[in-house]
């Protein structure tokens, strides 16, 4: 049986658990080493069973625990080329393996597509994780969702989705006009409102669950983004969607 969790989600770090046919992932590996292993203990895990860890991008947010678990632990680190050039420590640096920005990895237990987000870092990517109890799509971090990006995410069963900022908290709060424009732009992060949009197109199309994912702690609330979204996919038919907000320092299922 499938199962997915965010470890936790937000500005201070991201990770999502996937287990699939046998097999354990991570997509990114924010915070520390020994929060994740704390994390997947809860869940009869460990980063003894760990196959794989797979990137997202290079900000700190989502790569600061990986030269610690590397030294100790030796799981193969996969990323674009950009983000893989980007990634530091010795420890860390010799476990890469690094793609072209659109990848593919099979294994017994799943196979994951990587595709291309717009985001301000030298390459980001989004991550769709096909298994035989359907399609789990990752994208936190990215400024607008493009065509490629609603291709990939598009049927998907269960989807974690940045909902990253409540625009009017945003622009009435107390950041410099230079980093407002920067989260609004194109390679931002997205807001509630074009979460809730995408997310009843993802409802329409079949998803079961959504999972709200890597919220500002100043520019949002989790009752903003969730009421939002349930808003847009009561409003598209989608009833049947089951809708939560990651939590930024607990575990949180997708299913």
């Amino acid at each position: 049986m499938t199962t997915a969790h965010t470890l936790f989600s937000g500005s201070s770090g991201n990770s999502v658990y996937i287990k699939a046919g046998g097999e354990e992932i991570l997509v990114d590996c924010g915070k520390n080493a020994k929060t994740i292993e704390c994390s997947l203990n809860k869940l009869g895990s460990s980063l003894n069973k760990i196959s794989a860890i797979y990137i997202t991008h290079e900000h700190s947010d989502h790569v600061a625990a990986l030269e610690v678990i590397s030294k100790r632990y030796k799981i193969p680190i996969h990323a674009a080329t950009g983000t893989a050039r980007m990634i530091r420590g010795d420890n860390a640096r010799a476990c890469v393996v690094a793609h072209p920005p659109r990848y593919s990895v099979e294994t017994c237990g799943y196979l994951l597509r990587s595709f291309v987000i717009p985001h301000d870092s030298v390459m980001c990517v989004g991550y769709k994780i096909s298994t035989s109890d359907g399609d789990i799509g990752i994208a936190t971090d990215l400024g607008c969702v493009t065509d490629e990006v609603g291709d990939s995410l598009l049927g998907c069963r269960g989807v974690v989705l940045e909902s990253n900022h409540d625009r009017e908290m945003l622009l009435r709060g107390p950041y410099p006009p230079e980093l407002k424009r920067r989260i609004l732009s194109r390679e931002g992060h997205l807001s509630n409102d074009d979460c809730a949009y995408f997310a009843a197109i993802l409802s329409r199309g079949g998803a079961e669950s959504l999972l709200l994912a890597h919220l500002s702690r100043d520019n949002n609330e989790p009752s903003l983004a969730l009421d939002a979204t349930c808003a847009a996919v009561k409003r598209s038919g989608g009833n049947t969607t089951n809708v939560r907000v990651a939590a930024p320092n607990e575990i949180t299922p997708l299913f």
